[in-house]
């Protein structure tokens, strides 16, 4: 289903989030950069064949990658939401700011 979303709309890059990392190594025509947590689910960026990620960027809980393309950064953050979830959204951002 995914594989033919991408195909039909023609899509250059896909930003994917609660991404069980094996399932998406088979999507023709795209690379998966992933970032699995530990809980074998995490964040990832699927790009169209001949368009390279680069300078890959993990946040080791799996909710966050990042990469450049043509100077371009790419950035997938899977942030808890919900007012009791703050403190843990401001980790991530502060995880971002400064271990990039």
């Amino acid at each position: 289903m995914l594989e033919g979303f991408l195909w039909r709309q023609d899509v250059d890059f896909a930003l994917l989030q609660e991404v069980k990392h094996k399932t998406t190594d088979t999507i023709q025509h795209y690379t998966a950069y992933g970032n699995a947590g530990t809980n074998n689910r995490g964040t990832e960026i699927l790009a169209k064949k001949g368009l390279p990620i680069t300078n890959i960027k993990r946040i080791p809980s799996g909710r966050g990658i990042a990469g450049t393309f043509n100077g371009l950064w790419i950035v997938n953050v899977y942030a808890p939401s919900g007012a009791e979830k703050r403190k843990e959204r401001e980790r991530i951002s502060l995880t971002l700011m400064f271990h990039s």
